[in-house]
């Protein structure tokens, strides 16, 4: 698990160990002439810095070969103290898969979802909603079968997993993964999506406390495409305290609203959205056809307003 902990450790390892899996290019850094010397060169032309340790999409910076030297300057001298990692930029469409690994490193697939991001406050990658991946498509066969092999390398024993990776022209590629389950009561939905039978906490604690074999985990993909499932999430667009909510009432009145997974209320404060963890609210949505949900998610953005002129 510590492996897990260490970005730049866990792709190295991966890459030392599995050379047929692809992993995008990536090292620590500590100086701006480390970063500026690098960026004309591939595969670094289009690159990420992060903290090593990092989590919640927190205190990325996205640039490239033109990227002001000043800016990258800027960044590094606000994460000042913090091991930085420099990694190769991978375009497309990103997903995560959940699942979980047993005492003997057998992997299974829970659920996948795919991001769907808008850019937001000076970010190109604010998450905007979130939709569960089909389980008899292309597409999700693709993400799990690259998912668990990832997973079966790292060498991961009695610990669910949260991988994120994306989509391009060349097929998947590890973005992250954490030795975890997920956040945004995910873990809770994606056992749901199952039906009652599986109990996804449940699962994960027992392999925490034990090594014997759990069983067959009780998953029922009938029930998993049974419904669209769709993560809603709000972007606040600056720093504010709550004095006037509206359409709260409404939004649950909706036959497609699911649960609260961020409800927000009358006196609470609220961030500028720059990542996961400063939204200002966030729900799950569940409906019969994918068209349904994206019409409900459009009219929980209409009816969620607060601080409303009223003249």
């Amino acid at each position: 698990m510590p492996r897990f902990r260490d970005k730049y450790a866990f792709k190295h390892y991966l890459r030392g160990t599995q050379s047929a899996l692809r992993i995008n290019a990536s090292q620590t850094v500590r100086t701006s002439f480390e970063v500026l010397s690098l960026r004309h060169k591939d595969p670094y032309r289009r690159f990420v810095l992060k903290p090593n340790d990092g989590y919640g999409n927190r205190h990325i910076g996205f640039f490239d070969d033109a990227s002001p030297d000043a800016e990258i300057d800027g960044y590094l001298d606000r994460m000042k103290d913090t091991t930085i990692v420099m990694e190769e930029y991978i375009d497309g469409t990103e997903y995560f898969v959940n699942g979980q690994v047993d005492a003997h490193g057998n992997v299974t697939t829970i659920a996948v979802f795919e991001y769907v991001r808008r850019p937001a406050n000076g970010r190109h990658n604010i998450d905007w909603e979130t939709q569960c991946v089909c389980h008899g498509t292309a597409l999700f066969h693709d993400l799990a079968s690259y998912a668990e092999n990832i997973m079966r390398a790292s060498g991961l024993r009695r610990s669910p997993f949260h991988l994120e990776l994306k989509v391009d022209a060349r097929g998947p590629c590890l973005i992250e993964a954490a030795a975890r389950l997920p956040g945004h009561d995910n873990a809770t939905l994606s056992g749901e999506l199952h039906g009652a039978q599986l109990d996804l906490i449940d699962l994960a604690c027992h392999y925490y406390f034990s090594a014997a074999d759990y069983g067959v985990a009780p998953l029922d993909w009938a029930t998993y495409d049974s419904q669209v499932v769709r993560y809603v999430h709000g972007v606040a667009r600056r720093r504010e305290r709550l004095y006037d909510l509206r359409g709260i009432a409404e939004v649950e009145a909706l036959p497609e609203f699911y649960k609260w997974v961020k409800k927000p209320f009358v006196g609470m404060r609220i961030e500028r959205t720059v990542d996961t963890l400063s939204m200002p609210w966030n729900l799950i949505l569940k409906a019969p056809t994918k068209s349904q949900a994206v019409a409900a998610a459009s009219e929980v953005r209409r009816l969620i307003q607060w601080n409303c002129d009223t003249g």
